[in-house]
């Protein structure tokens, strides 16, 4: 009957409020949690947030991001716990439903703090306020006269407040006022509508008279010309979906989240969780060392679930949260926290939409029985190829990277499982038999044999294809993906240089330091590929391990420096061996760090203390340090990698990936980042020439096969970037510095795009905190052709072939209806999209019919775009000849530009140079593929493009010279 009565009163309403497919208000968020990661809240279009909750950089950066920033301020209470002996005096009474004081409005120290919050809110930066328990004064006792008086001064408080921030007001009711107040305010609040929530009741359904109530309030609101926002809370996303697109039809901006507001809820966006929780015990591994990260960040992180760890053994389970954790993976064969009553509690009451990964752990009695799933064990010394015959592959999945027969050799524990579950992988032996893996409707069970497979040398291979497992049996959804291999359709080349061996002598005539070899035959020959160069401050510098030359090592550090394809960086102060002691395989009686006389590991000293020497006394005026480069073992904790972002710059290496021959292996390619909290520790895309000369003991011309590693890990899929990274030793021997050489010119011809090691360890960093989400559309499918991300750095987003496969996509996103995206390149079955910004939409919907489907965009360029801005008028030109599209943008490339212009058939650019370069112009490449203008416009040649890599789409290629510097332009294309 409930149901019924709301359905009578929504669809009367409608009446009134004709539907609306667009909705003229804005999106809006109310979280009153610690912001962790900015970037999900930018999806919004507003933000109302706890001022204590949240710092002055946050609210810059969603300002910066395009969101609004509200402060919330409770107007008559005050949390008990916030009480003040010097405001005890201007109490009125006591709610103890939320534990806090009732305040006298008319008190005039109340009035006084309230406006100095304002003002001190003004002050760092937030633009408006969300003005809460207006009425408190209601739950109070008072006569009529006092009533009156409460009601008297809580209009005055709210015009006062209303003058700090010119109007930018949100009330939470307070309808009374409305008449009184409305040019202060800017739009008012409602919360439970149809569907409430108290500490004491929890979730509820609102009867159909109070909401008939509310709706005439917010009626009257909107004769006074006011938004009309609407807050109710559940805990089920699909009914947060279902109210939200009723309210937006009925002309309110829709709020739907948990009742504590610690949740990201549904508005005209909501997010898609994308991340997963991995329980680690610190107690007895570090997060590197652990299976989950070794094994299976990089397969999630490639379908664009990033895992976030968490130690059970040093901090209290996390709260799961259904609008970021898409699956909890639990996999702690040795942990004695999993038996107990507590976790199997918390495992228990997880969201529902929060999938589970178990393997090989030990069930609790009452977990068992909750998952229903038994662990088996099963000992065997039968020989291979008779264990060999009892696995059984019932799904066909098995043979990704080994052969399934192999497992029997292994297979120490199985499950046993009840219910619906679908066994994958069975094994049998004499009267026992289960699964070694299993996919049940909560998520999947797995022995880890039944997921890979660990030779006698310690190689891991996968048993079935990591894909299979996220999509198929966890039944994870393919979601756009942050990628960090490509940029505007090209493979990402950079290049840095660890400082190691910088004053070592080389063999070349006059032995000249090996630095001074890579100066003068490498970094200085090599322009349009930026390089990261770093030093050790102990080996260079006066104080340091060779003083005697330090002024000719700090000399040719400055010249290093001073290069404009130079960044500089920081290779530590002692260059440390061991960072974290808990490093597998580190005694503490090992040599730590290089021989300093007189010192001990000081981290600080390591971090800020070289960064602050080379500021000072190498780099020029113009530059500094922008990265830190971890040395030896490259494992520093999350309070190392800390020190780092406090410092203001970077932080990049570590990592194994080292791949050669035909066939790719996983477990040898590293995930981007280790994401500790607040900052991730980024790592080398691929490892140095140490490994290919056998630790830099024979063969030292072995770096070159560093190609055979790129092309690898481009073959199938694109892995990784082309990442150029070695050390100043390198100098020393003829066969290195040759070496070297060739991995610069192969990765010159490889046609990519040239970036600054800091840019791309800033778009890596940018994975902890990217942010997907949809738009509130009529139904499912439609808002499955629109995506919303939202990020500190990324700038392409790759859609997976299975997702393109799954969901109803065209064969690309439509470029004129999406915003921020530049363009798009298929690679592998992916389609790489190109941003403009740190925020986009990608919108797959039919093409409207005031634009051609096949309009101009960009299919690849080296030029690092920062900005694309459509200002087509598809009016005749001046001169009265054809329609044209434009657009205005600004970019700046390593190395001569190029942009690839599909879908173009005439087009024309202009470059305007900064004033300072004028007379200096950069012309257009004389074997341009396309001519360009500055000053005038001139057409441009059009050719054909091989269809191996454009897919049979014409092109308009323009070639330039190098504009490292920001330069800004305008692109015109025929219509």
């Amino acid at each position: 009957m409930m149901f019924y009565a709301l359905a009578t009163l929504c669809f009367s309403l409608m009446l009134v409020w004709p539907t609306i497919a667009t909705a003229t208000s804005s999106s809006i968020v109310f979280y009153y949690a610690q912001i962790e990661q900015p970037e999900r809240l930018s999806l919004y279009d507003r933000a109302v947030l706890q001022p204590n909750l949240v710092t002055n950089d946050q609210v810059r950066w969603l300002i910066d991001s395009g969101t609004e920033v509200y402060a919330y301020i409770s107007v008559s209470e005050l949390e008990q716990e916030l009480m003040t002996p010097a405001l005890e005096p201007a109490i009125l009474g006591d709610n103890d439903q939320w534990q806090s004081n009732i305040m006298d409005l008319a008190d005039p120290r109340w009035i006084e703090f309230l406006l100095e919050q304002a003002n001190s809110f003004k002050t760092r930066g937030f633009q408006g306020l969300f003005l809460d328990t207006i009425d408190g004064f209601h739950n109070v006792v008072l006569t009529t006269d006092q009533l009156q008086h409460q009601q008297t001064k809580t209009e005055q408080i709210i015009r006062q407040l209303g003058e700090v921030f010119a109007g930018n007001l949100i009330l939470n009711r307070g309808f009374s006022y409305l008449e009184q107040v409305q040019d202060r305010v800017a739009a008012v609040a409602a919360e439970s509508y149809q569907l409430g929530f108290s500490p004491e009741k929890g979730y509820y359904n609102v009867k159909p008279d109070h909401t008939q109530w509310l709706e005439q309030q917010l009626q009257a609101a909107r004769a006074f010309g006011l938004e009309t926002i609407v807050i109710d809370y559940s805990t089920d996303h699909e009914l947060r979906l279902d109210a939200a697109r009723r309210l937006l039809n009925l002309g309110h901006t829709p709020y739907l989240a948990d009742g504590y507001l610690v949740e990201l809820g549904v508005s005209h966006h909501y997010t898609v969780p994308n991340q997963i929780v991995a329980l680690y015990d610190g107690s007895q591994t570090t997060i590197m060392d652990s299976r989950v990260f070794n094994v299976l960040s990089l397969p999630f992180e490639r379908a664009g679930y990033l895992i976030r760890f968490h130690d059970i053994a040093s901090q209290p389970l996390p709260q799961l949260d259904q609008t970021k954790h898409a699956a909890l993976i639990v996999w702690m064969p040795a942990s004695k926290h999993v038996l107990e009553e507590s976790f199997a509690e918390w495992v228990m009451q997880r969201p529902a939409s929060t999938k589970l990964l178990w393997i090989e752990t030990p069930l609790s009695p009452v977990l068992a029985e909750h998952l229903k799933l038994e662990a088996l064990a099963i000992h065997s010394q039968l020989d291979y190829d008779t264990y060999a015959q009892s696995v059984m592959d019932r799904l066909g999945i098995a043979g990704f990277e080994t052969p399934l027969a192999p497992l029997g050799l292994e297979a120490d524990k199985v499950f046993a499982h009840q219910g619906k579950g679908t066994a994958v992988i069975d094994i049998e032996y004499e009267q026992i038999s289960g699964s070694l893996l299993v996919s049940m409707p909560w998520g999947v069970a797995a022995a880890s044999n039944g997921l890979i497979y660990s030779d006698p040398f310690e190689q891991v291979k996968w048993v079935i294809d990591p894909k299979t497992l996220i999509y198929q049996l966890m039944g994870l959804l393919p979601i756009p993906i942050a990628d960090v291999t490509t940029e505007n359709g090209r493979r990402i080349v950079t290049a840095h240089i660890d400082g190691d061996g910088f004053p070592s002598k080389s063999t070349f005539p006059g032995n000249p330091y090996s630095a001074q070899v890579i100066l003068d035959e490498v970094v200085s020959n090599y322009p349009h590929i930026p390089t990261t160069v770093s030093v050790i401050e102990s080996e260079i510098a006066p104080h340091g391990l060779h003083g005697s030359i330090s002024t000719s090592l700090e000399a040719i550090a400055k010249a290093f420096f001073v290069l404009p394809q130079v960044e500089i960086a920081s290779h530590t102060y002692s260059h440390p061996f061991v960072w974290n002691h808990l490093t597998k395989g580190i005694l503490p009686t090992q040599i730590r760090h290089l021989p300093v006389e007189g010192y001990a590991l000081d981290l600080q000293r390591e971090v800020n203390g070289s960064i602050d020497y080379i500021n000072d006394r190498l780099a020029p005026a113009d530059k500094s340090v922008k990265l830190f480069l971890w040395s030896g073992f490259a494992e520093p904790d999350a309070s190392t990698v800390a020190l780092t972002a406090q410092a203001g710059v970077l932080n990049l290496n570590g990592g194994r990936t080292y791949v050669r021959g035909k066939q790719t292996q996983l477990n040898r390619i590293s995930p981007t980042i280790v994401p500790y909290v607040p900052a991730p520790q980024v790592l080398a895309p691929v490892t140095n020439e140490n490994i290919y000369t056998h630790l830099w003991t024979r063969n030292f011309g072995g770096y070159e096969k560093v190609i055979e590693t790129f092309q690898a890990l481009d073959r199938t899929e694109r892995f990784k970037p082309i990442s150029i990274y070695y050390h100043m030793y390198s100098g020393e021997y003829p066969n290195a510095l040759a070496a070297v050489k060739k991995v610069y010119e192969w990765a010159l011809a490889q046609q990519g795009i040239p970036m600054r090691l800091s840019d791309y360890a800033q778009r890596a960093s940018g994975l902890m905190g990217f942010t997907i989400g949809k738009r509130l559309a009529p139904d499912s499918e439609q808002e499955n052709r629109h995506w919303e991300v939202r990020s500190n750095g990324i700038r392409t987003v790759r859609m997976p072939l299975v997702a393109r496969q799954q969901a109803p996509l065209d064969q690309s996103p439509s470029v004129k209806t999406s915003e921020q995206v530049l363009g798009w390149r298929e690679i592998h079955g992916d389609l790489y999209i190109h941003l403009s910004a740190n925020r986009g939409l990608i919108d797959w919907s039919v093409a409207d019919a005031g634009r051609p489907a096949n309009m101009p965009f960009i299919h690849s360029s080296n030029a690092e775009i920062y900005e694309w801005l459509d200002v087509s008028s598809l009016e005749s030109t001046p001169e009265g000849a054809e329609d044209f599209y434009q657009w205005q943008f600004s970019l700046s490339a390593h190395a001569p530009a190029v942009l690839e212009i599909a879908h173009g058939t005439q087009c024309e650019i202009e470059l305007k140079l900064p004033e300072r370069l004028a007379g200096k112009t950069v012309m257009p490449s004389a074997e341009g593929s396309g001519r360009a203008s500055f000053g005038t416009m001139e057409p441009s040649i059009t050719l054909p493009q091989d269809s191996s890599e454009t897919k049979s789409i014409d092109a308009v290629v323009f070639e330039l010279n190098t504009v490292r510097e920001r330069t800004t332009g305008v692109l015109r294309c025929e219509a």
